[in-house]
């Protein structure tokens, strides 16, 4: 993930799966700042996503989720 903007709000992804996990994974908030997010999810699970940035406690730009997605291939769950 890359936020290339440097206003002083960071990307954020919010991911949740269909088995309970919740995270949240955050790029630096200058342009430039990159993150690497590592949640290792089971296999044959689903997944879905949205975005948003956020700055102190506000936020903005908030995506809907995305469809849910399978772990293993990316299909379509």
């Amino acid at each position: 993930m890359l936020d290339s903007d440097e206003n002083g709000w960071a990307t954020i992804v919010h991911v949740q799966t269909n088995y309970g996990k919740d995270r949240y994974c955050q790029a630096l908030p200058a342009a430039g700042g990159w993150d690497y997010c590592n949640f290792d999810h089971i296999e044959g699970k689903c997944v879905r996503f949205k975005l948003y940035e956020a700055k102190g406690n506000d936020t903005q730009g908030e995506t809907a989720w995305s469809p849910w997605y399978g772990t293993e291939y990316g299909s379509p769950c």
